[in-house]
Parts: structure tokens; sequence; C-alpha cells
């Protein structure tokens, strides 16, 4: 059975839980530093876009990416990184999640039922979870080099 559109009401919480976690990210990062300690709405993003249609991810990305964007930008990050920090989470929660219904199309949560209990189901979670934050991590990595952020070969790790 296919799932429609996730209602309004949903889309909205979830975007202002992402707004109130993306201001708690920012809260952590250090004086004088762009980069935050944690990112708690990368989860929010995650969940997101698993609750939505396969159909509509479109409706769960540009929301995403506006919002981010729009956080750090007023919280002081530059308008450039901001953009590259938007591009670094839209591109890590689209991956994350889109691997995640390839490889475990019967998990709850990607589409199925099943428990996400097994030590597969862990196992891809954690897989697809690394592999979109990778990628995100890599174009956040750029975005800091771009906007000359001293960057070491750390700090996409941090990211």
């Amino acid at each position: 059975m296919t799932r429609g559109a996730l209602p309004p009401a949903r889309s909205a919480a979830f975007a202002a839980a992402y707004v109130v976690l993306t201001l708690v990210g920012r809260a952590t990062a250090i004086e004088g530093q762009v980069v935050s300690l944690v990112w708690p709405g990368s989860g929010v993003a995650f969940l997101w876009l698993l609750a939505e249609s396969p159909r509509h991810v479109l409706r769960v990305l540009v929301p995403l990416m506006a919002l981010h964007f729009g956080v750090v930008v007023a919280t002081g990050v530059s308008p450039l990184l901001g953009l590259f920090g938007a591009a670094s989470v839209t591109l890590q929660t689209a991956v994350a999640v889109l691997l995640l219904r390839r490889w475990c199309p019967t998990m709850l949560g990607a589409g199925g039922t099943r428990s996400i209990r097994s030590p597969r189901a862990l196992a891809v979670m954690a897989g697809s979870a690394a592999i979109g934050c990778a990628l995100g991590a890599a174009v956040g990595t750029l975005g800091l080099r771009l906007d000359d952020v001293p960057a070491t070969a750390l700090t996409p790790v941090a990211w």
C-alpha cells in the first residue's frame, strides 16, 4: 500500500522541531567557531523524511534546506557557509534515507513493518547513516574552505 503525503500539521511539527534543535545545535558552537559540537536536528530530519512518502521527498528536502539556511544565517553563519551547511544536511538526510529504504525496504519506517531490532537492520541503518554523514561532511568541509574558515584534516570528523 502506497502512503500519501504527510498532513500539513505533521510537516509543520517536524519543521518546528528541526528549527528548535538547530538552535540547540548552534548554541553548542565554541566561541569564535562555526562548527557546532552536536547537531540534534539531524535525527529529526532523518525521521521527517522517513515519515514522508517516498514519492514526496521534495516536500521535506526543500523546506529542510530553507529552514537550515535561515536559522544558521540568522545565528551568525555567513550566507555562503549557510548554503553549504544546508546542502550538507539535505544531502546527508536524502542519502541516508534513500539507502535505508533501498537496502531494508521491509523495515519499519522504510516502507515495511518489520522490527528494527535485528542485527542486520541495525547494521543497515548505521551504514546508511554513516554514508550520508560522510557525504554531508565533505560538502560542509568544502563550504568551510570556500568561506576561508580554517579547516584541518579532522574537520570532516567534527562536521
